[in-house]
């Protein structure tokens, strides 16, 4: 099978939001991104982020990251028969011919309740494991797959995930928000 995905253009800012006002002070409130930043006393436009850190020490922020991935994200995997194929579907078998295009959303795996229970929750540390041979918790992404799979994986992904936690964590650090009362029925951050 060949073929791509497509991701949401416009998560950055929607999920930035969503990072706010679901886990802006729980994050804050267990100091989980404050040993990330080299401090002198207070923070100026010079500090120093330890991305390290960021990646490996900070999982509940990287779980929301997770979470809010699963919640928003519509991704669809197009494939490509490259070959006859038998697919086996429960009691029946589906027949591909060469040549036939598969089109899958992600979203039907993503709300699913045998992979995740209460899949219209948000849950900020749904993917917080503990890791068998260190003890840590740790945030992994077990059966999501926000950047596509097989041979047409976000090649970027990496790349991505780390910078959206960044620009996160200078935003929860740096920046002091809190929510705005309720105005004709609705809150904003």
């Amino acid at each position: 099978m060949t073929g791509n995905n497509t991701n949401g253009s416009g998560l950055h800012p929607f999920a930035l939001y969503r990072l706010y006002a679901w886990t802006i002070r729980r994050i804050a409130e267990r100091g989980q991104l404050l040993h990330v930043f080299v401090y002198g006393s207070l923070p100026t436009a010079n500090h120093r982020v330890r991305l390290s850190r960021l990646s490996h020490e900070c999982p509940l922020p990287e779980s929301s990251l997770l979470e809010i991935f699963r919640l928003v994200e519509e991704l669809t995997s197009i494939r490509n028969a490259s070959k006859p194929m038998k697919v086996p579907d429960g009691n029946y078998e589906h027949h591909l011919k060469l040549g036939t295009w598969l089109s899958t959303p992600q979203t039907l795996l993503q709300s699913d309740t045998s992979i995740f229970p209460d899949p219209s929750t948000f849950i900020p540390d749904r993917f917080i494991e503990t890791d068998k041979e260190t003890g840590s918790r740790v945030a992994r992404y077990g059966e999501l797959e926000p950047w596509g799979s097989g041979s047409a994986v976000c090649r970027g992904r990496t790349f991505a995930e780390k910078e959206f936690m960044d620009i996160a964590a200078c935003f929860i650090t740096l920046w002091d928000m809190e929510k705005m009362p309720k105005a004709h029925g609705s809150s904003r951050v």
